[in-house]
């Protein structure tokens, strides 16, 4: 998992194999933000850091693109899952789990160049 910007998604292997997003967020360090939902370091999204932890590592999923610029294509994306789907990701409804969170640091506004990756498990 890099230590850089981007977009990620938590996923929920579901008991017919079938995959389910539960997330879509963005960060300016992804493995960092992965790991902090994991051990509950922010108190606005308590529910969601329980939600994944109960859940468990054996069934949770985490894929990220990586972009020079995440606050760009967060929104887009969970638009986008919104008309594919017709609704966003169940804790992206929560307080606090808004796309408008104040994870990131500004970046550069260079074109993004990203690169889609998944990691399936967890590991530190």
């Amino acid at each position: 998992m890099p230590k850089r910007s981007g977009i990620y998604e938590y996923l929920q292997r579901l008991s017919d194999g079938q995959m389910d997003t539960l997330y879509i967020g963005r960060s300016d360090d992804i493995k960092r933000r992965v790991l902090e939902h994991l051990q509950h370091s922010r108190r606005t999204e308590q529910y969601a850091n329980e939600k994944l932890q109960e859940i468990g590592k054996a069934r949770l999923r985490v894929r990220w693109i990586e972009t020079k610029n995440e606050k760009e294509y967060e929104g887009p994306i969970i638009k986008c899952y919104k008309e594919v789907f017709g609704d966003i990701p169940q804790l992206n409804k929560i307080e606090g789990a808004e796309t408008d969170d104040e994870d990131s640091d500004d970046t550069d506004d260079e074109d993004s160049d990203y690169e889609e990756n998944s990691d399936d498990d967890l590991q530190h």
